[in-house]
């Protein structure tokens, strides 16, 4: 069966031609983020996103709180200060199309951005260890989540690997408190 390479904002998969690419992350998950903090900016968004926040980018585009698109560079992702006030969450493409995100998320963390990713838990991939160890807590998730189908809309069974949620941030108390009945954690000695 000849398979092509889907690129998606929130996650990169294989799909048969013909698929929807633009899987998007849960209500279930949106509302476990909510009640850690409200979000400012989500930089890997696509159109299928459900999520919240102030700002939404997704590769192309800009969105602001109220709708509106303004135009945007791709590089703006990686260009671009995040801000310092509020939280980020990101979902980033998946693979080694992640590496940039992650890359991101590390140097926006050392200025002091708060930021809550969910990423796959690729422990057998060298390259999750180069940055999910810079995390402050990794909370490797229990069960697999369910991700928001493109095609209809709903949440879909069936994700064939296990997830991750890295936090970088001061309010690591806060992180545990909400997610951490969700799975097992691990926090970076101080």
């Amino acid at each position: 069966m000849d398979q092509q390479l889907a690129h998606t904002s929130g996650r990169k998969l294989i799909e048969e031609p013909g698929h929807e690419k633009d899987w998007a992350t849960p209500p279930k998950f949106c509302e476990v983020l909510y009640q850690f903090d409200s979000v400012v900016l989500d930089p890997c968004s696509n159109e299928h996103s459900v999520l919240r926040s102030k700002e939404r980018w997704t590769l192309d585009k800009k969105y602001t709180s109220n709708g509106k698109v303004v135009s945007k560079s791709p590089d703006d992702t990686f260009t671009t200060p995040w801000p310092l006030n509020g939280l980020v969450y990101c979902n980033p493409p998946y693979g080694k199309e992640s590496d940039p995100f992650l890359k991101k998320m590390v140097e926006e963390s050392k200025r002091g951005v708060e930021i809550i990713a969910l990423v796959p838990a690729r422990v057998d991939a060298i390259r999750w260890h180069k940055w999910a160890e810079q995390a402050d807590i990794v909370l490797f998730w229990k069960g697999r989540i369910s991700f928001i189908n493109p095609a209809t809309g709903k949440p879909q069974a069936g994700t064939k690997f296990p997830s991750a949620v890295l936090y970088w941030g001061s309010r690591a108390d806060r992180f545990l408190q909400v997610f951490g009945p969700l799975g097992s954690a691990r926090v970076r000695p101080a």
